[in-house]
Formats: structure tokens, C-alpha cells, sequence
């Protein structure tokens, strides 16, 4: 690994908590040196943390791609239509890979916002999931996982994971509300809201506040007291 990306430079677009444990992992192991990495977000805090491990920072995106030959998106997949948006002028096809760690947004999703034969790669986040299984280190091995997706809950059961970090939904989507409609009144908001986050294990998985955290779909249907249809 450390000589394929021993000549390549890596953008890092999102410097959150996954952008910043990549980028630590591949500082640690030795697959990659600071000066290879460019670290952008749009909070100067984030960067600030990143700085700290010795790589350069920036908060213009299209620059840290320019300077770059990999990228990688770390962005919440709400806003990846904008990111895309955003360095799509900066990407030259026959020259960089992006690569996405976004769930839920498709290869050919990404693809259509990027200049055309750009090579795009998504990486799944259950992939050390399935190569514990596959080698049967369940239990030897142990895996904490962020997020909560069917495939990674399926795995918390079977022993393959230890266990989840996940936040709750419920929570993000009242504090967005709140402060967004504080911002309309004009009124001073904070610049980064802590939602908290919660510890899943198989100990807790069947108490009724985190399984309204892993299934909140179901949780709302039985607040609102709509059916659940029938397959």
C-alpha cells in the first residue's frame, strides 16, 4: 500500500470524526506521510484537529482537489450534491480517483456530477464486517462500528461487531429545526451543536430508548399510530 500511494497526494473533503480516524490510520500505519494529505472543511475547529497531526488544511475545497491525485469524500450524505457541485471544475478525469465513504449514494449518483470518465469508487463501511466473517475472526478481532445500518445491526447480533456508535435522529432533526428557525429570527447560534452519541452493545440492544434509536422509523409509526403495512 505505501508504495502505490508513495507519489499521490490525498484530499480529504469533510474532516469529521471518519475523516480525521482515516486520516490518522493512514498517518499511523505508514501507508501514507503529512505533506501527502490536505485536509478541507468548512469549521475551523475540525481543521484545527487536523492540523494537529501535521497535514495541511484548508477551507476551499476546489484547492485541496487541485493539489491532489486521490479524494476522498467524507461528507454526510446530505450534503455530497453540493461538495460535488462545488469541485466538480477542479477535477480532471485522467487524473484523480474519488473515492466516497457516503451511505446511500450510489457510484453512478456520483458520477453524474462529475466530469465524465472520472474513476469513482465507493467503499461500503460494513467492509471489516465481512472480512471478519470471511476469516472467521468474529470475537478475535474486535469492531466498533459508527452508524447503525441494517447490515452492521445484523452483525452486532451475530458477534461479528462489538458494538455501534450511533446518535439520534430524533435529536439532529429537532436541534436542525430549532436553530434554523433561530437564524431566520436572527439570532445567535452555535457554530457546532453536540447531539450526543450512544454506546450499543449486545448487553443494551433490546431496551426500548435504543432500539428507538436503531429503528426510528418504527418508533415514529407508533408514536403517530400509523399501520405498518403489511407485506
Amino acid at each position: 500500500m505505501g508504495e502505490v500511494l508513495k507519489s499521490k497526494r490525498l484530499a480529504i473533503i469533510g474532516s469529521g470524526a471518519m475523516g480525521t480516524a482515516l486520516m490518522r490510520g493512514l498517518l499511523q500505519s505508514g501507508a501514507m506521510t503529512a505533506d501527502q494529505i490536505i485536509a478541507a472543511d468548512i469549521d475551523e475547529g475540525r481543521l484545527k484537529a487536523a492540523a494537529m497531526l501535521g497535514v495541511a488544511t484548508t477551507m476551499d475545497n476546489k484547492w485541496a482537489v487541485s493539489q491532489s491525485d486521490i479524494v476522498l469524500l467524507c461528507v454526510k450524505p446530505q450534503v455530497m450534491d453540493e461538495v460535488l457541485a462545488d469541485i466538480a471544475l477542479a477535477i480532471e478525469p485522467h487524473r484523480h480517483c474519488v473515492i466516497s465513504i457516503a451511505a446511500g449514494i450510489s457510484i453512478a449518483h456520483i458520477e453524474t456530477h462529475l466530469p465524465d470518465s472520472t474513476p469513482v469508487v465507493r467503499v461500503m463501511p460494513n467492509t471489516p464486517a465481512q472480512v471478519l466473517r470471511i476469516r472467521k475472526l468474529a470475537g478475535k478481532v474486535k469492531l466498533v462500528a459508527f452508524d447503525a445500518s441494517d447490515t452492521e445491526i445484523k452483525a452486532l447480533q451475530d458477534g461479528i461487531i462489538q458494538a455501534l456508535i450511533v446518535q439520534n435522529p430524533f435529536r439532529m432533526g429537532y436541534e436542525g429545526v430549532r436553530y434554523a428557525v433561530m437564524k431566520l429570527q436572527g439570532k445567535p447560534i452555535p457554530k457546532r451543536v453536540d447531539t450526543g452519541v450512544t454506546v450499543v452493545t449486545r448487553r443494551n440492544f433490546r431496551e426500548p430508548t435504543i432500539q428507538r434509536l436503531l429503528f426510528p422509523l418504527h418508533a415514529c409509526r407508533s408514536f403517530l399510530r400509523i399501520p405498518t403495512r403489511q407485506s
